[in-house]
């Protein structure tokens, strides 16, 4: 109508460029935002920090002698610190009595509760693959079990697009590490056995202007051993600007993903 505009609502939301999520569209994808509520209290938060431990009770601080002193949860707004020197406290029991099957219900707690991340990341990983092969929802449950994955155990360089071939060049500056990622991931998702990409990725190592240290590259061959389906960055990833490798050909940039571009070079090869 040609008539000028207003703006009725406008809102922040996240973007995954890796995963092609949204806030909006997929909530369940994003974590949360909380409150720092930690700012809110005065306590040693060191202490309760992941790599830390809790404090024996009862034990002295190497610094202050101060004892670690068990208070009942009433009694916190009445504590001074004066209450914790050494010769004043009073020991008390503090371990809390244990009620009936109280440990098998932590158990079953615990199994109910990794069953639930399960469904979750697999419900993750679904959507996932359904972004990275460009299929609709309706078609690709019309297509379950119907699917079969395209396994590529020796590919040969000519099948790389092109971006894979300057990463396999050697990192000639800084970003070996991200190169290291997007290789294993190419590499693990085209079903090379693992024997074989360890022997890959330490030849390729050689060619970097600075070598990653080999414990690296085998604790990196090791996560993926875990993860064996994790797809490496669209090509519409910052990453290959990043690394000066993204010289895309016509068939890349009709592809989306790096591993789709070599299972398609592959058939037209083999035809």
């Amino acid at each position: 109508c040609r008539r000028e505009m207003t703006e009725v609502d406008r809102a922040d939301l996240l973007f995954c460029e890796y995963c092609n999520f949204n806030e909006k569209d997929n909530p369940e994808m994003f974590i949360q935002s909380r409150q720092r509520t930690e700012k809110l209290i005065e306590a040693d938060l060191i202490l309760v920090a992941p790599r830390h431990l809790f404090r024996m009770p009862y034990s002295l601080h190497e610094k202050t002698s101060l004892a670690s002193i068990t208070l009942d949860k009433n009694k916190i707004q009445d504590f001074q610190i004066t209450d914790a020197k050494p010769f004043k406290f009073k020991v008390k029991e503090y371990y809390p009595i244990p009620f009936k099957d109280e440990a098998r219900g932590l158990l079953l707690q615990a199994l109910d509760w990794h069953e639930q991340i399960q469904q979750e990341e697999q419900i993750m990983q679904e959507k996932k693959e359904e972004v990275a092969t460009n299929l609709p929802k309706d078609n690709k449950k019309k297509q379950t079990g119907e699917y079969k994955k395209v396994t590529i155990e020796n590919p040969d360089p000519a099948i790389y697009p092109p971006q894979i071939k300057l990463l396999m060049d050697g990192v000639k500056q800084d970003g070996r590490k991200r190169a290291l990622m997007i290789l294993i991931s190419f590499f693990k998702c085209l079903g090379v056995p693992d024997i074989e990409i360890e022997k890959r990725m330490l030849e390729w190592n050689e060619k970097n202007y600075n070598p990653i240290k080999k414990g690296y590259i085998l604790s990196q061959l090791s996560w993926y051993k875990r993860h064996p389906d994790r797809l490496p960055p669209n090509f519409s990833n910052g990453i290959y600007k990043d690394l000066n490798v993204d010289k895309p050909d016509k068939l890349a940039m009709e592809t989306k993903n790096p591993v789709s571009y070599a299972v398609k070079r592959y058939f037209q090869l083999k035809k």
